[in-house]
């Protein structure tokens, strides 16, 4: 793969930069003549990441080497409304007793819709499950691509990124609510109300996952989201991006 090098050398803080990498690994938002942190701040964001994941990173089922795709799949749709450790209690009973995509096409909606209340979803995201059993009847989950994923139905860009990531380790920030927010205090820019559609902060998440193993980073960002940079009463003394954060010591944070 090709990497890009910086034009423009300026000190740590928001820059110009870009990226280019193989087209169907890449991240779109690398490509974007966006605002973000310098690339040696990205590196060693990266750095600091991994090395707090090593330590202090959850460990799940969906994120186990090898793990299968149809669970990886659930997990990240549950995750969009449930905390992960609920998820995680969860999962298993939901695998048992629909292990795969060809059980869940069959099964009646009600079945699905029963076995949800013990996560509190809604009737609705039971016809979701069936909709995307149907859709993806017959295909290999290992070889969607992203715009793939995108065009199922219920998939949005972040179960996409997260599926593309997870299963191949592709260069693609997977922007949920903890990553967003990270980034909107880090890079101390904000563009627009809802962050995860920020190009300028899409941009800096792309430098930094692109600056080490993507899915550790993706799953150290959502850790750090979760435990640390979190939406009330953020515990910067101990974060470990503290040297190079925007917002790091100020009383009020962007949530």
């Amino acid at each position: 793969m090709e990497k890009a090098t910086a034009t423009t050398k300026r000190p740590v803080g928001p820059r110009r930069g870009s990226a280019s990498r193989d087209a169907h690994s890449r991240s779109p938002d690398a490509l974007d003549a966006s605002l973000v942190i310098g690339r040696p701040t990205a590196r060693r964001t990266a750095r600091l990441l991994s090395a707090w994941f090593a330590s202090q990173g959850r460990s799940f089922a969906w994120r186990i080497a090898d793990a299968d795709p149809y669970g990886v799949l659930m997990a990240e749709l549950f995750l969009q409304q449930t905390p992960a450790t609920r998820v995680d209690a969860f999962l298993p009973h939901f695998l048992g007793t629909f292990p795969d995509l060809d059980t869940l096409k069959v099964r009646p909606i009600r079945a699905i819709a029963d076995a949800l209340k013990a996560l509190g979803l809604q009737n609705r995201r039971s016809i979701v499950l069936k909709n995307l059993a149907k859709s993806l009847a017959g295909k290999d989950l290992r070889r969607l691509s992203l715009e793939e994923w995108k065009a199922q139905p219920g998939v949005g860009p972040y179960v996409a990124a997260a599926m593309r990531s997870t299963l191949h380790g592709d260069l693609i920030p997977m922007i949920d609510v903890n990553t967003a927010r990270i980034f909107g205090r880090y890079a101390g820019a904000r563009t627009v109300v809802d962050l995860r559609k920020d190009k300028t902060l899409r941009s800096a998440a792309a430098m930094v996952v692109g600056s080490g193993p993507p899915r550790v980073i993706n799953w150290a960002l959502m850790d750090l989201g979760a435990a640390i940079c979190t939406t009330r009463n953020p515990k910067c003394p101990v974060c470990p991006l503290r040297r190079d954060c925007q917002r790091v010591g100020l009383d009020e944070c962007p949530r």
